[in-house]
């Protein structure tokens, strides 16, 4: 009789167990793996619109198959790729300052190298002119490459001189000429011309651009509100800025967040996250570190001081790329069920093994995202504490049945 009584009661546990843990790992959002063709380990690119929705340590999100048998996976994250670099010297075969006229110095490509850029050690200065990049293989014909660079604030804070790359289209000429129009100018003093022997390959990234719902110009500051479709992880951002030549403002991004007061009243405020410089020499793009946190807007300040207002052409966010690499089979269906608070982290024996598995795999894609629970029904259920059994239906048929065991 005494085994008896703690049978029940170990199946009165377990019943209870389940059924809680049913409710507080109700996924909101669901996707489908689209059919792959061949039997092994692929690899899935998580669109920015799923990473967007996964808490801050990616770990609430599973696969399923047709069976319901939950599939192992790892996630794996894009990185740049760094080397050490060293500074290589072009010979300097010609170089010709003159006061107000073309100054120009040409550099030997001996081995005839396709090039994409080149970098000039200028002592430091701090002028605008303009310069022709042309090329030659017999130093006497010369065809030009590109015909209009802008040169300023080339210049170190901590150095006496700045290293400046020149980017123009892929060429294999033996000589390269840079010709500057020193024009009413005294020339710029060029040390060197090189070029690094390595160099950082970044990663592949996720784009997403943001839409700038509002802008407003006032107290010599451009307001910027840009917002997501949805959340977004932002690790970078960048700002393409359209009719301006020349400029250099300062500004910050803000993200909102709030806090609970003394009368228990939420207040929201901004904070400032990032300052930066937008610079009309530079790619005027910048690293976010928002600590794993999704945001579905922010809000930018451009200090315009006594200019008129920049044109903001564009404002992009980028992470770098994630994929997720699990073992499929062509005569499966999988589903993807993710976004939990009260999901834990998985315990695959797959992630001993990573180094085992090829790093070259044929790739999956997912199905369009679609919402499994609304937000609020799921948030009800995982914030009560006692779970499915807070109803009493429940809790009394479950006693029910136990009393007639």
């Amino acid at each position: 009789m005494k085994n008896l009584k703690s049978y029940i009661l170990l199946v009165a546990c377990l019943v209870f167990a389940s059924l809680n843990m049913k409710a507080q790992n109700r996924y909101l959002y669901t996707t489908s793996i689209n059919q792959v063709d061949e039997s092994g380990f692929h690899k899935i690119a998580v669109s920015p619109e799923v990473i967007g929705r996964l808490r801050s340590n990616e770990t609430d999100l599973r696969i399923f198959d047709d069976t319901d048998r939950e599939i192992p996976y790892f996630m794996e994250r894009e990185t740049p790729v760094e080397y050490s670099s060293l500074f290589k010297e072009y010979e300097i075969t010609e170089k010709n300052y003159e006061e107000d006229a073309i100054s120009s110095l040409i550099f030997h490509n001996p081995e005839k190298v396709s090039i994409n850029n080149v970098s000039i050690l200028v002592r430091n200065t701090e002028v605008r002119k303009r310069a022709r990049l042309s090329g030659s293989d017999d130093g006497e014909n010369w065809y030009v490459i590109k015909n209009d660079y802008l040169l300023h604030s080339m210049f170190s804070r901590d150095e006496t001189s700045e290293l400046r790359i020149l980017n123009f289209p892929l060429s294999n000429y033996e000589y390269f000429k840079l010709e500057i129009n020193d024009y009413w100018k005294l020339p710029i003093n060029i040390m060197k011309v090189g070029y690094y022997d390595t160099y950082e390959e970044l990663g592949k990234r996720d784009e997403f651009e943001g839409q700038v719902i509002s802008q407003a110009d006032s107290n010599k500051s451009t307001w910027l509100e840009v917002t997501f479709p949805s959340p977004r992880l932002v690790e970078k951002f960048k700002i393409e800025v359209d009719g301006a030549d020349f400029y250099l403002r300062s500004g910050v991004l803000m993200v909102e967040n709030s806090y609970t007061n003394k009368k228990k009243e939420e207040v929201v405020y901004r904070q400032n996250v990032k300052g930066f410089e937008l610079n009309s020499n530079s790619e005027n793009e910048f690293t976010l570190d928002l600590r794993g946190k999704k945001v579905d807007k922010f809000f930018i300040q451009i200090q315009n001081n006594d200019d008129q207002p920049l044109n903001i052409k564009k404002i992009t966010g980028l992470h770098m790329r994630r994929y997720i690499v699990a073992n499929l089979d062509p005569d499966r269906q999988y589903q993807v069920q993710f976004s939990s608070e009260k999901a834990t982290v998985p315990k695959y024996d797959i992630k001993y093994f990573k180094n085992d598995i090829d790093k070259e795999l044929p790739e999956a894609s997912f199905t369009p995202v679609s919402v499994q629970a609304t937000e609020p029904e799921v948030q009800e259920e995982v914030e009560d504490e006692k779970g499915v059994l807070a109803d009493p239906w429940v809790l009394w048929s479950v006693l029910g049945v136990i009393g007639l065991i």
